[in-house]
């Protein structure tokens, strides 16, 4: 049975609020992603004092590519689905 206009009225409203919240929660791993990947380019992130430094924030924007991946996966999902409930 088709849903009511209602229904999906509702279903699009919820879906569009999650959507919005992993938006926020992408931005906010994308920021610190970006900020490392910037110092890790720098010169300075290569000084002799840095080499501690340098190893921590690889591991640290490894750690947020593997965080944003599957957010990713997510957030397109979450678009295809509202997207067919919009039609």
């Amino acid at each position: 049975p088709a849903k009511s206009a209602a229904t999906q009225q509702f279903e699009q409203k919820a879906l569009k609020q999650k959507i919005a919240k992993l938006e926020k929660q992408m931005a906010i791993l994308q920021n610190e992603f970006d900020e490392l990947q910037g110092w890790l380019a720098s010169e300075a992130a290569y000084q002799a004092d840095q080499q501690d430094a340098v190893i921590t924030a690889s591991k640290r924007h490894a750690d947020l590519a593997s965080l944003l991946a599957p957010l990713e996966e997510e957030w397109l999902a979450m678009n295809d689905e509202f997207e067919s409930l919009s039609n």
